[in-house]
């Protein structure tokens, strides 16, 4: 149900309530391993990218093979200036989504971060 909340906070653009949410739900229930990628999302969203990227890590820990937890921890390192563990999260978010729509773009973010 925490959950939930968390989602219809998110949705509403209310990060630190969604994030809030997100962190009670987890600790009622510590298998909703999910929420690590949503409470990354959150903390993304208000610029927390230290928080962003421990979060997806802890995702990916009991999720590997989430292409968009690859996805969204490839910008959060980005944005933290970690740009060969960017490239690294960017390279394996293709290789968990090889047809992703976006993969154009996913390619060129990787060709400018290995500059």
């Amino acid at each position: 149900m925490l959950g939930f909340i968390g989602d219809a906070n998110f949705q509403a653009g209310r990060w630190k309530d969604a994030i809030a949410s997100y962190s009670a739900a987890l600790k009622a229930d510590p298998s909703l391993n999910g929420l690590y990628f949503r409470l990354g999302r959150a903390n993304s969203e208000m610029g927390q990218y230290d928080k962003a990227v421990g979060f997806y890590q802890r995702g990916l820990q009991s999720k590997p093979d989430d292409a968009m937890g690859w996805y969204h921890l490839g910008f959060a390192l980005k944005e933290r200036g970690k740009k060969r563990e960017a490239v690294d999260a960017f390279k394996n978010y293709l290789a968990k989504a090889p047809d992703a729509k976006d993969k154009k773009d996913i390619e060129d973010e990787i060709y400018y971060l290995s500059k």
